[in-house]
């Protein structure tokens, strides 16, 4: 039997709107009460998830900055900063491409390299007021725990940034994945959502031929293959699903609830 789950949001467990569907939602709360550990594992903040856990309407454990974080609580049970050194570089070299960069710290500190349309849209991307704070008056947030650097633009630029983002970082400690068309997210190569499944595996002393992993994203793909059974969605990229071992329905079709019924409940 599968004892734990772990959930991308953004494509795979909200819709396209950003709804968490009440056919899903029981499902999770049906595995839960089985005593299913449920694992939503995202590029978000712990912060920008809040909103989205109050309507699960019980407790789980959180991968957050694609798994630079996870917490049970308040207790953090994994975390890896990127290195100084290798963050000031990517936050350069993003400002030589043109791009504007998003940094976040552990703790939920956020910063932007300049005020523009990019920065307002991130943040209008979240549920919360949020103020756009700039890098170049708070250098001291290099000093700190750096969970992610993002380069956001268009999507169409951001596909041109792909590979030179990965060129950049070949022979660091530094990856980088897409967890949106828009956003181009630089982590520390330990920092992956794989590693927020491994954790909780040791917290619970699950065996990892007991997981199952669900997501939609290039940023997905180390967790897909690192679990017992990796699941893309039906609106995943082919790359994505090439990862998987099965494809389950689209976000927009109860994709999450459907894998739930099938290798949870045995529906």
């Amino acid at each position: 039997m599968y004892k734990l789950v772990a959930i991308d949001i953004d494509g795979t467990l909200l819709t396209s709107k950003k709804e968490l569907t009440e056919p899903t939602r029981l499902a999770l709360k049906r595995a839960s009460d089985m005593g299913v550990i449920v694992l939503p594992c995202s590029g978000r903040s712990p912060s920008l998830l809040d909103n989205i856990l109050e309507k699960f309407g019980f407790e789980v454990p959180i991968g957050a900055f694609n798994g630079a974080l996870v917490l049970k609580g308040e207790e953090p049970l994994y975390e890896k900063a990127m290195d100084k050194d290798d963050a000031l570089r990517v936050y350069e070299e993003g400002i030589r491409q043109g791009a504007t960069i998003v940094f976040w710290t552990t703790d939920g500190k956020l910063a932007f390299d300049k005020n523009d349309e990019f920065a307002n849209q991130y943040v209008n991307l979240n549920p919360k007021k949020m103020d756009i704070i700039l890098l170049k008056d708070h250098m001291e947030l290099f000093d700190e725990k750096i969970a992610k650097i993002i380069w956001m633009n268009t999507p169409e630029y951001v596909s041109e940034l792909v590979p030179k983002g990965e060129e950049f970082v070949k022979g660091t400690n530094v990856i980088c994945a897409t967890s949106q068309p828009f956003l181009l997210e630089f982590t520390h190569t330990d920092a992956n959502k794989s590693k927020a499944i491994e954790s909780l595996c040791r917290t619970y002393n699950i065996d990892l031929k007991d997981t199952i992993a669900i997501g939609d994203g290039f940023n997905d793909i180390p967790m897909i293959e690192f679990a017992g059974l990796g699941v893309a969605m039906d609106n995943a990229p082919d790359a994505v699903k090439k990862s998987a071992n099965y494809i389950t329905a689209s976000n927009d079709d109860d994709g999450v609830k459907q894998v739930f019924d099938k290798f949870i409940f045995g529906e």
